[in-house]
């Protein structure tokens, strides 16, 4: 149950992505989010290659990172909130434009 004026995990996590600098910044977008799962876009553009149409690692990275902090908040209350991945994540591949 949500206690009177505080915002559940869901909403925490939706206005985290819609008010980060760096969310926008890469152009993410959210597209399905619920408790432990969510799937975000990140469009390809010009600023993502690392060589031809290679997108750099970190680019994955940060959406894996996204992603993942944007499902375990969704999956939380709002004063438990919290998650990053490891710095070398091992769920992801290659991907280009």
């Amino acid at each position: 149950m949500q206690a009177a004026g505080k915002a559940d995990g869901g909403a925490l996590a939706r206005g985290w992505l819609e008010h980060s600098a760096f969310v926008a910044h890469l152009g993410i977008r959210l597209e399905e989010m619920e408790p432990g799962y969510a799937r975000l876009l990140l469009p390809f553009s010009g600023a993502l290659p690392t060589m031809g149409e290679v997108v750099h690692g970190g680019a994955i990275s940060a959406l894996v990172d996204t992603a993942a902090a944007t499902a375990a908040w969704c999956s939380r209350s709002p004063t438990t909130a919290s998650a990053s991945t490891p710095p070398t994540p091992r769920c992801a591949r290659g991907a280009s434009g």
